[in-house]
C-alpha cells in the first residue's frame, strides 16, 4: 500500500481546523469567560478535550504540545493556564491538568 503524499497535508487541514474550532465549543461560567480572548479559549478546549480522552481525566500533554493543539504560542497556553488555575476552572496534579469547570459550550 502506498503512502499519499497528500495525507500530510489532510491531517494538517484536520488539525488546524481543529484548532480554530475550539474556543468556539468551550462552555466557561460567565464570570470566568470574561477573563480569556478566544486564542486562551482555544488552549482550554485544548485541555479539556485531552483530559477526557485520558483514562484518568487528567491533561498530561507538556505546555508546548497543548499550544500546538491550540495552534497558538507557548506563552499564550501558559498565561491561560495561569489564568484558569487561578480561577479555580483546572487544577494542577503534579505534571498534569485536571478539568474542573471546562464544559462543551452547547448551543
Amino acid at each position: 500500500m502506498e503512502n499519499d503524499p497528500n495525507s500530510g497535508d489532510h491531517r494538517d487541514e484536520l488539525k488546524s481546523n481543529y484548532a480554530q474550532h475550539l474556543a468556539a465549543g468551550v462552555g466557561l461560567p460567565r464570570w470566568a469567560a470574561k477573563s480569556f480572548d478566544s486564542s486562551e479559549l482555544a488552549v482550554l478546549g485544548a485541555i479539556r478535550d485531552t483530559a477526557n480522552k485520558a483514562p484518568d481525566g487528567a491533561c498530561s500533554l507538556p505546555v508546548s504540545e497543548i499550544a500546538g493543539l491550540a495552534e497558538v504560542s507557548v506563552q499564550t497556553a501558559i498565561r491561560a493556564i495561569t489564568i484558569a488555575i487561578a480561577a479555580g476552572l483546572i487544577n494542577r496534579d503534579g505534571p498534569a491538568l485536571l478539568n474542573l469547570r471546562i464544559q462543551y459550550k452547547v448551543g
